[in-house]
């Protein structure tokens, strides 16, 4: 198997990132529909990458074999609110891997590198966002040492007629 390449992202990697992460979006659809996105979105996640790839603040990883793009992680330094002791944390929004390479390191690659750069910048706790929803991606991160401490509980409302 050729060599793993992990390596920040640049502008020219926006279309395979933006690609990567409809994949992503599209196998969390077919398990919530909550992760339905609208015909735009693809566009629209693709300026929001545009606008971070540059950011000091934001970590935008690529996974490379054979020239392939075949999996990313988007994290951030982010902050708790005032009140609390730890003040800043490590937010890991997305990790994502093509579905031919899941399972042959690449998550555990990504990961380890994101590692790394919060280290760099001071950071000694990450927080990842889970789709419950996803059994493979909340069994790679308890086996990555993650553990739950919140939940995120919803209720959809029933449609009201609007008002003019």
């Amino acid at each position: 198997m050729a060599e793993l390449i992990i390596r920040q992202a640049k502008d020219e990697d926006l279309t395979a990132l933006t690609e990567l992460w409809w994949e992503m979006t599209e196998f969390h659809r077919h398990r919530d529909e909550y992760f339905t996105m609208r015909s735009d979105g693809r566009e629209i996640f693709g300026r929001f990458l545009f606008d971070r790839i540059q950011s000091d603040e934001h970590c935008i990883l690529i996974a490379e074999r054979s020239g392939e793009t075949i999996g990313f992680c988007l994290a951030f330094v982010a902050d708790y609110p005032p009140p609390m002791r730890k003040r800043r944390y490590g937010l890991i929004s997305d990790l994502a891997v093509t579905a031919a390479h899941r399972r042959t390191g690449v998550g555990e690659a990504l990961l380890e590198k994101a590692r790394g750069w919060f280290a760099a910048r001071g950071i000694d706790r990450l927080e990842a966002r889970v789709a419950v929803s996803n059994e493979t991606s909340t069994a790679f991160w308890r086996k990555a040492g993650f553990s739950t401490v919140l939940e995120t509980m919803v209720q959809e409302l029933p449609q009201q007629g609007r008002r003019s």
